[in-house]
């Protein structure tokens, strides 16, 4: 192997440069483009949070003493990022007497693998941070487990809204009215903040039934003729319908929906800053106290040359800034 892997083809630096060049599509809500993501050199997030709220002034006789003003509350929240990394092992055997075609050079071959590797590694990452995607949509970030991360709604000191039951499965009910509910409780939750719009992405049940409601059919066939003119086969299927756009979500892992089939996930879109995602620099010494980017390598060789350890690791935090505007729906029938 020649020591292949103290090349600095294999460093730190160019193993790291070269896995943030691949394609970040770790699924629908990654590539919808909702968080705006920035690099950060801590491991934590300072959040303040202000509980503005707006009240009626009491009139008061003129030259008189007029009504104390009681300030906003603020809070401080300090949120960790979650720290994914991936360990794996590369025997030297695995490119031994493998060659690229029209290559002649073992170095090229060698690091052809790596990059199969990464690539592959990266695929189950990106698939990490499309369901804490979906956490912060939701309000509380999940580990693989199912376990616990972050409530945001805690976190923020406020209460979710009620979920909607759109009981799809009666032909006689008011879709209108709840998408209306929906869209004015979340622009009260917002205030003064501009809304582009309202963003569902529904589970398939939920979604079957209220694109084939009999309220709802005729607007979601022309939905369906407008889509297939811009985009020709759309990957996919949405509407829009009573001021909201109801998307059919589709991202999964081992057979298990991130979104329940009877439910759908409503919050707002075009609102500057609601979604945010963090990322921490890489635990290693080289990277302390360096800008956080979305995705580490490192290649470790080992002490008899006989292969090399290799890490992947991301550290983000994505949360929704304001978790009181994030609703469920769903149906009871």
């Amino acid at each position: 192997m020649l020591n292949i892997f103290a090349n600095n083809a294999f460093s730190e630096v160019r193993l790291t440069a070269a896995v943030n060049e691949l394609p970040f599509v770790p699924g629908r809500i990654g590539s919808m483009g909702l968080f705006q993501e920035d690099g950060i050199d801590t491991t934590t997030v300072a959040i303040e949070n202000i509980k503005g709220t707006l009240r009626l002034v009491q009139t008061s006789p003129r030259g008189g003493v007029g009504v104390l003003h009681t300030p906003d509350r603020r809070g401080f929240r300090n949120l960790s990022t979650v720290h994914i990394q991936v360990n794996d092992h590369i025997q030297a055997d695995q490119v031994q007497n493998v060659r690229e075609f029209g290559q002649e050079q073992r170095l090229e071959t060698v690091q052809a693998k790596i990059n199969q590797h990464f690539t592959e590694i990266f695929r189950n990452i990106d698939a990490t941070i499309e369901h804490l995607y979906l956490g912060a949509l939701k309000g509380q970030l999940l580990d693989a487990d199912g376990s616990l991360i972050y409530n945001l709604f805690t976190e923020f000191g406020v209460t979710a809204a009620a979920d909607v039951d759109f009981v799809l499965g009666t032909s006689t009910t008011n879709i209108k009215s709840l998408c209306n509910t929906v869209v004015r409780g979340i622009a009260d939750k917002l205030g003064a903040a501009p809304m582009g719009g309202v963003y569902a992405l529904c589970g398939d049940t939920f979604y079957d039934k209220i694109s084939t409601h009999a309220e709802v059919r005729e607007a979601y066939l022309r939905a369906q003729e407008g889509l297939y003119v811009r985009e020709g086969a759309a990957v996919y299927d949405r509407f829009q319908y009573g001021g909201i756009v109801f998307e059919n979500y589709r991202g999964s892992v081992n057979g298990t929906p991130f979104i329940a089939a009877d439910e759908c996930r409503f919050f707002p879109i075009g609102v500057p800053g609601l979604f945010r995602n963090w990322y921490a620099p890489a635990d290693y010494m080289s990277t302390v106290n360096t800008i956080g980017l979305p995705r580490y390598a490192k290649v470790i060789p080992d002490r008899d040359d006989k292969g090399a350890e290799t890490q992947s690791q991301s550290n983000p935090l994505p949360i929704c800034t304001i978790p009181a505007v994030l609703r469920r729906g769903y149906t009871s029938n």
